[in-house]
């Protein structure tokens, strides 16, 4: 017998004690049916009777109100229409109160509740008749008199009337009453009955569950549990008993023995896995310390990338600066040489018109000393030409020199700027070849202005030898010229003269071209170093963006490898 219980599934070992108290229940219910069916007989008998009544009476007050409602506003109504209107509404109250009582008399089962039935259908007959009389005087248009009948008779009808509706309705709650008593009397007997049959029969459930459930489910599974606990704490030397029975706590010691040899296997692979994490951790902390030390020196790198471009949007707001005051200084030189040219034409104009007036005076003189005369004006002609000509290659000079220094200083900015890009990298290259350009464009200016330098200087050269040549020439002809006539002297001298300033003024018109063509070249240089010097500091800003979002990527990308390597760690 033993043995069949310890084979039985818990299941069944618990189902034993519920099959008690299943019995239990099923007695319990065969025996509370007939008291249930009593309970409900009363239940329904108060629903069907007592409430019903009440609520029929509730409705023949309300309704007897209604009727006297609609009665006294006839004494507000002025018109027949209304006062038939208002007579329509107190017969329909006073037909749903004839209604009502008639209803109750029918639910009348003793001779008393027919006796008050009567007698409220004949206090209901009094106050109909009393009130119709009331409204037929006001119909007729005697007011007063059917005020007078509602406020005696037909008051004296309703509150006799009244009364009655509230004596049935206190008969009818005293009514109530007394089957609610008899149904918790009743209740009372029969929940005693069932509990103490329910009590009876669960104390010998109870007992019986417990001896089945204390030595076959309660005891065995302290055993287990026991086993369980020492095993979670990694004891592998339990002993474990019941896994020869044949229910579910037998399945579970064998299920404890599988686990305790799983728990061997684990620590073995365990001790493994410390080894393995060991070697991880060490290798996770390698690629940390490089990552840091990556991130370190990208740091300083772009650190200094920034510097350099800080260093070089100064250097190009100072290129941009210095482009600016040397085009608004070219600007001025163009304005003076503009002038001077105006200037210079209108001495040529002025001295065209002299040299007509000599001409014709050297013509009245030019038979008597054509010879001498010629001579001496081609010596002074020449010697003035070429005197006008070492002036304006002075003049020209220091225009040169003033290019030289332009072309010098847009040098010395153009060799900063290729120096700034230089310190930039990849991002300054664009701004070293437009840098490069400005170099040698300013290189080229340097070499036309020293080739016209060293041609000007050839030509001061050439022009002092020949001022004392035609000086020569001049003492010449001025000693054959002293027995010429004074007149004719005069006339000869006027004449160089005129044409002396006209040569001079035609070259120094010639020369104020020149120098408004090199300054008009000047201008154009400086245009295009300012040009250059905006476009280098749109680099140095696109540099200072790209250098950000460098260094914003960088950032990301270590966060991601630290994020991977964390992940790789824990995987293994």
């Amino acid at each position: 017998m033993k043995r069949w219980l310890l084979n039985l599934s818990v299941f069944s070992k618990i189902l034993l004690p519920m099959v008690l108290v299943i019995t239990t229940i099923v007695v319990t219910i065969a025996i509370s049916f007939h008291g249930l069916k009593t309970l409900n007989q009363s239940a329904t008998n108060i629903i069907d009777v007592d409430v019903k009544r009440s609520l029929l009476t509730m409705d023949m007050k309300a309704e007897v109100n209604n009727a006297t409602v609609a009665a006294l506003s006839s004494l507000l109504q002025t018109n027949t229409t209304d006062l038939k209107m208002v007579q329509e509404r107190y017969q329909s109250s006073v037909t749903q109160v004839r209604k009502a009582l008639e209803a109750g008399s029918a639910m009348a089962t003793s001779p008393e509740r027919r006796a008050a039935a009567e007698d409220l259908r004949a206090k209901l007959e009094r106050y109909d008749s009393a009130t119709r009389a009331a409204m037929n005087q006001i119909l007729a248009g005697n007011r007063e008199a059917g005020a007078e009948i509602f406020m005696n008779e037909a008051r004296a009808a309703r509150l006799a009337f009244g009364d009655a509706v509230e004596d049935r309705v206190g008969f009818n709650v005293k009514a109530m009453q007394a089957s609610k008593e008899d149904m918790t009397s009743l209740l009372g007997t029969i929940t005693l009955e069932l509990v103490l049959l329910a009590a009876g029969m669960t104390v010998i459930a109870l007992l019986v569950l417990y001896l089945i459930v204390s030595r076959l489910v309660t005891q065995p599974l302290s055993r287990l549990s026991t086993a369980v606990d020492q095993l979670t704490r990694g004891d592998t030397e339990i002993v474990v008993t019941d896994h020869e029975r044949g229910d579910e706590l037998g399945h579970i010691a064998q299920a404890i023995l599988v686990f305790r040899q799983n728990a061997i296997e684990r620590k073995e692979i365990e001790q493994s896995d410390r080894d393995r994490l060991a070697t991880s951790e060490y290798r996770s902390k390698a690629v940390g310390e490089l990552m840091s030390a990556f991130q370190n020196r990208a740091a300083a790198v772009l650190s200094e990338v920034k510097q350099a471009q800080t260093e070089l949007e100064e250097t190009a707001r100072t290129l941009a600066g210095t482009a600016e005051q040397s085009q608004e200084r070219v600007t001025t030189v163009a304005s003076a040489t503009q002038q001077a040219t105006s200037n210079v034409e209108s001495v040529a104009s002025a001295a065209e018109e002299l040299s007509a007036s000599i001409r014709e005076i050297g013509r009245q003189v030019e038979q008597s000393s054509r010879l001498s005369s010629t001579a001496a004006e081609e010596a002074k002609q020449t010697n003035t030409t070429v005197r006008g000509l070492a002036e304006a290659s002075s003049r020209i000079g220091e225009v040169v020199d003033l290019i030289n220094d332009i072309a010098s200083q847009t040098n010395l900015l153009a060799l900063n700027a290729t120096i700034e890009a230089a310190r930039a990298g990849e991002a300054g290259k664009g701004f070293a070849v437009v840098a490069g350009e400005v170099k040698h464009l300013a290189n080229q200016t340097a070499k036309a202005t020293e080739e016209i330098g060293s041609q000007i200087s050839a030509v001061q050269t050439s022009t002092q030898q020949a001022v004392a040549a035609i000086g020569g020439i001049v003492a010449r002809i001025d000693e054959i010229n002293t027995i010429g006539s004074a007149i004719a002297e005069a006339v000869e001298q006027q004449a160089a003269a005129t044409a002396e300033i006209a040569r001079n003024v035609q070259q120094a018109a010639q020369g104020t071209n020149e120098v408004a063509a090199a300054i008009s070249g000047v201008s154009t240089a400086a245009t295009d170093t300012g040009t250059a010097s905006t476009e280098v500091l749109g680099t140095t800003r696109t540099l200072a963006t790209s250098s950000d979002t460098l260094r914003a990527e960088l950032l990301t990308f270590l966060d991601d490898m630290r994020s991977t390597v964390s992940k790789v760690v824990k995987a293994s």
